[in-house]
C-alpha cells in the first residue's frame, strides 16, 4: 500500500471514531445508553427523552449532578460542580429584535466557534455566557463563578467554549 493510500485510511478511521480535537472527547451522536444520560436522575431522564430539540447533554462527570427540564419547544439542564454553575438552554424558537438594531448599526460577527459552527461568548450580570445555533436549535451555555471576574474559569471564554465543545449528543 503506497504512503498516501495509507494516510487516507488513517484519517477515515479518526473521522469516524468520533474523536474530536476538544481533547479527544467525543461529540458524536449517542445513543440512550452513554453514560452522560445514563448517570442522570429518573426524572431528568424522561425529560430528556421527551424533549422536542436536539438534545445535547453534560459530559459523562456532571451527568449526577444535572438536572434536565423541558417543555414544548425547549431543554434546560442545570449542574453545579463546587462552586462553578452550569446551564445550558436550547430551544427551537428564535427570536430575532432588530427593533432594537440602530439605522446603520451591523451587529458584530461571532469571534469563536463551538461545534464546528460560529459562537458568540461574554459576560452578563457576572455570568459566562456561549451562544451558537446548531441545525434548527438555538444554545446558551452558562458559567457562573463565586467570583465572576476574578476566576479565570468565568472570567476568560476558555473553559465555556471548551465545554460546549464537549457536550454529548443524544440521538432520540
Amino acid at each position: 500500500m503506497n504512503r498516501a493510500l495509507l494516510v487516507l485510511l488513517a484519517m477515515l478511521l479518526v473521522a469516524c471514531s468520533g474523536a474530536t480535537d476538544a481533547g479527544g472527547a467525543s461529540n458524536a451522536l449517542s445513543g440512550p445508553t452513554h453514560p452522560a444520560f445514563t448517570a442522570l436522575a429518573p426524572e431528568s431522564r424522561q425529560n430528556v427523552r421527551q424533549s422536542n430539540v436536539h438534545v445535547l447533554l453534560f459530559p459523562e462527570r456532571f451527568a449526577a449532578a444535572t438536572v434536565a427540564t423541558s417543555g414544548e419547544a425547549w431543554m434546560a439542564l442545570s449542574a453545579r460542580d463546587g462552586d462553578l454553575t452550569l446551564s445550558l438552554h436550547a430551544t427551537s424558537v428564535v427570536h430575532h429584535d432588530l427593533a432594537e438594531i440602530s439605522p446603520g448599526e451591523t451587529v458584530p460577527a461571532p469571534a469563536y466557534e463551538v461545534r464546528g459552527v460560529p459562537a458568540r461568548s461574554g459576560i452578563n450580570e457576572g455570568i459566562r455566557f456561549v451562544t451558537w445555533k446548531q441545525g434548527d436549535t438555538a444554545y446558551s451555555l452558562e458559567l457562573e463563578c463565586f467570583e465572576a471576574f476574578a476566576d479565570p474559569r468565568c472570567a476568560e471564554p476558555g473553559l465555556a467554549l471548551d465545554l460546549a465543545d464537549e457536550l454529548v449528543e443524544i440521538q432520540q
